[in-house]
């Protein structure tokens, strides 16, 4: 009985050593804090005393990115109370732009030089998200996340609901969401 606890000791240890290497492996590779919660100069707007911007997403998107965007209007509705509405065509001064490179909608910002097409050709995984002025008639300022695939896309999604405070552990560790009435992105253009 004796060796039966100490294994269990023992198993216990193992099991917290591997998570807590985990986690600090993660928290090592995390990205730099690009989102805030107070209005600042030139941030864009993501969430304006708690009215979300509306998200565009082009129509032939594919199935996987368009579950995350999804997601991502459900992380919205989490930190400030309204799901913001999803668009199939361009109608807002202010925006989030969701793409992947094989999209027609992307192919005319990269032809617009609106995003650098090096960054993302012939990449895999990868996502560049970054709030960038006129990206196309009638928007002023839109943040834009767009991946060398879907993955990559998908990717820049959820790095977007992590930074405004949304854990990936909240749907299995009941991780809490801090509620918030203003997010703001920093101008810039992160990659991963």
């Amino acid at each position: 009985m004796i060796n039966n606890k100490l294994l269990n000791i023992e198993t216990m240890k193992r099991l917290f050593l591997f998570f807590y290497l985990s986690v600090v492996s993660i928290a090592a590779f995390a990205a730099e804090q690009f989102v805030i919660f107070t209005p600042a100069g030139n941030h864009f707007p993501l969430i304006a005393n708690g009215v979300p911007c509306p998200i565009y997403v082009d129509s032939s998107e594919d199935k996987g990115v368009m579950i995350a965007v999804g997601n991502l209007q459900q992380d919205i509705l989490q930190v400030c109370g309204t799901k913001p509405v999803l668009l199939t065509n361009i109608s807002s001064k202010h925006c989030v732009i969701v793409g992947t490179y094989s999209t027609p909608f992307v192919k005319k910002l990269i032809a617009a030089n609106k995003i650098d097409k090096k960054e993302l050709e012939g990449k895999n995984e990868k996502y560049i998200l970054q709030v960038v002025t006129n990206p196309c008639e009638g928007v002023d300022e839109a943040v834009v996340i767009i991946g060398s695939d879907r993955r990559g896309t998908i990717y820049g999604i959820y790095e977007l609901s992590e930074q405004m405070g949304v854990s990936p552990w909240y749907w299995w560790a009941d991780v809490p969401i801090r509620k918030q009435q203003n997010v703001y992105v920093k101008p810039g253009d992160r990659k991963s």
